[in-house]
């Protein structure tokens, strides 16, 4: 809840938008070893850079099993060092090797190179593809997002202050001295 909360507060990216895309990528988060915080961080800067919650969240669901299972494609595509994005996938930061190669192929240009991976998905490839060109063009974006999210997410007191401001005013204090 304070990962959510900060992330809507730090972004036009809506707390309902952030939950839903994060439920959508639950399924693979163990297998990629994606944590809540990063899903929930991915989310907001999806929804911060307008896209549409199923396409974005495919999107990404897709380009994490591509980048899984065809990690050494993925790096020459993007002109990443192969051996250092194995080693973030098997040490479990796969939330950075994703920037990384985002990061790489928005400095390249664009996601043109992936465009083969992407190809047996059909017609929505091109969406897919155009959904994490937004991402790599919006990088900045995605880790500030991931920053905000875990920090907000490991001290978990977000929540906590937001109520505390809510019933600690002089409003709720009336309240509760004329409820009692």
């Amino acid at each position: 809840g304070s990962a959510i909360n900060e992330l809507s507060q730090s972004s036009t990216a809506s707390g309902k938008f952030i939950s839903d895309y994060a439920q959508r990528l639950s399924g693979i988060a163990t297998q990629a070893h994606l944590t809540t915080a990063e899903l929930l961080a991915f989310g907001a800067a999806s929804d911060a850079t307008g896209q549409e919650l199923e396409v974005s969240a495919t999107a990404l669901n897709k380009f994490i099993v591509q980048l899984q299972t065809h990690y050494k494609t993925v790096a020459k595509a993007a002109g990443v060092d192969e051996e250092a994005l194995h080693q973030m996938l098997t040490m479990g930061e796969t939330a950075n090797a994703v920037v990384t190669v985002l990061e790489a192929l928005s400095q390249k240009g664009g996601l043109s190179m992936l465009a083969p991976l992407m190809k047996d998905l059909g017609s929505d490839g091109a969406r897919l593809t155009a959904s994490l060109s937004t991402l790599a063009s919006n990088i900045g974006l995605v880790k500030e997002q991931l920053e905000i999210s875990r920090d907000a997410f490991g001290q978990a007191i977000s929540v906590t202050n937001e109520y505390n401001v809510k019933n600690e005013n002089a409003a709720a204090i009336m309240e509760r001295m004329r409820n009692s």
